[in-house]
């Protein structure tokens, strides 16, 4: 899992919610906090990048002022595995202290197999909202799964069509429009 070192957390706290990022106040907002971290493991716009949660943190990015204690963390790292988001999501839960303030930090890295479901929907980042997948971006997350796709292995991927294809497209083009081109290509005649 690649987390954010602190002064990226710092930067990404200071900055507005986003795709990436979403505050609470605190940790009393379950429902909400298990949406994001389902919404976070789809990564519907392919970021390949973790999302954050801060607990203890108000929407306009200044401090709480919460007490981020163990019962709190573990109350928060047990919403991973309480059966209510499916597949169990990749994060971690830690405590940070960022500009003098104590924050819960849940980091989720995106699913290796989407879509990931909380209490069996499919929740998804939209900008700075958090929203029900629509049955096409649930579609869109099946289908990276079956394909295997990764956005963090996705610069790795062997490009092997466009090995053999583009050659074959390369000299259709520089050929004309023959008729014996058209039908390589697919084109009516």
């Amino acid at each position: 899992m690649t987390l954010y070192a602190d002064q990226e957390l710092a930067a990404l706290l200071q900055d507005q919610e986003s795709q990436l990022v979403e505050r609470k106040r605190s940790g009393a907002d379950r429902s909400g906090i298990r949406k994001n971290i389902c919404a976070f493991a789809n990564d519907l716009p392919g970021t390949g990048k973790p999302g954050v949660i801060f607990v203890g943190v108000e929407n306009d990015g200044g401090c709480a002022g919460i007490q981020v204690d163990d019962e709190l963390l573990r109350t928060l790292a047990q919403i991973r595995s309480d059966g209510n988001i499916l597949p169990l999501p990749s994060m971690t839960v830690e405590k940070k202290t960022i500009h003098e303030c104590d924050v819960a930090a849940i980091q989720v890295e995106p699913a290796a197999n989407p879509p990931v479901r909380y209490q069996g929907r499919v929740w998804v980042k939209v900008g700075p909202t958090v929203q029900q997948a629509t049955p096409e971006e649930e579609q869109r997350l099946t289908e990276r799964r079956r394909s295997g796709y990764s956005a963090s292995r996705a610069w790795r991927k062997p490009r092997t069509a466009w090995v053999w294809l583009w050659p074959l497209m390369n000299r259709a083009i520089k050929a004309g429009s023959s008729s014996g081109n058209n039908r390589l290509l697919g084109l009516a005649t």
